[in-house]
């Protein structure tokens, strides 16, 4: 993390001239890919010692932001991101009955299942950008909104699939980040914060 912030710093500092990247009335359109995805350590965790051949993957979050600068150092836009975790494996239900060959009680009900929980996530959000240089836009950023959840489960178990994220559908973020401009209307984005993934890293667009 300490070496992430320091990039940014230097970023800022390095590149802080006299002209500027962003004016009065600019459009910035954002595609990321961000990570990690903290419920594939929840899963990992809810699924250690327990089924056979268990695996546990994720999309990834897969992002596009949108912003309109106000005035110089502020903007305002909207942030949205999907992502999916998905956990494949065996299971055994601890049922029991007894194996008149071999004398003895053994387990039965092992069967594959498929468990996926999807979340999708609004935020509107506000930027102050911090440079002058008219290729480097560094920023800080926060963000509030809503997220949706949908859990399934193949076979169907006892979780009610519409309960994740019921009792807290807030959407957060808040951080700080940069973009880089390669032309006059194309660039590169990077962005560090809480709430949804920690790092994400991409493409812009200027109109």
């Amino acid at each position: 993390m300490k070496k992430i912030f320091s990039t940014f710093l230097l970023i800022w500092i390095g590149f802080n001239a006299n002209s500027q990247v962003l004016k009065q009335g600019d459009v910035l359109v954002d595609a990321y890919y961000g990570f990690p995805d903290w419920y594939k350590a929840i899963f990992k965790s809810d699924y250690q010692g327990s089924g056979t051949n268990i695996s546990i993957k994720s999309t990834g979050h897969i992002g596009l932001r949108g912003e309109y600068i106000v005035t110089r150092r502020l903007g305002i836009g909207i942030d949205m991101w999907y992502v999916q975790t998905k956990v494949t494996g065996n299971e055994t239900f601890y049922t029991y009955t007894y194996d008149e060959n071999n004398k003895s009680y053994r387990a039965i009900n092992t069967f594959n299942f498929e468990e996926k929980l999807g979340r999708l996530t609004v935020l509107g959000r506000l930027l102050i950008h911090l440079g002058n240089n008219d290729k480097v836009d560094p920023y800080v950023h926060v963000g509030i909104g809503t997220t949706k959840y949908k859990y399934s489960r193949s076979p169907k178990n006892e979780y009610d699939e519409d309960y994740f994220g019921a009792d807290f559908p807030i959407g957060f973020r808040a951080g700080f980040g940069a973009r880089v401009m390669f032309t006059e209307h194309i660039g590169a984005n990077i962005d560090v914060g809480l709430g949804g993934p920690l790092f994400t890293t991409g493409l812009t667009y200027k109109f």
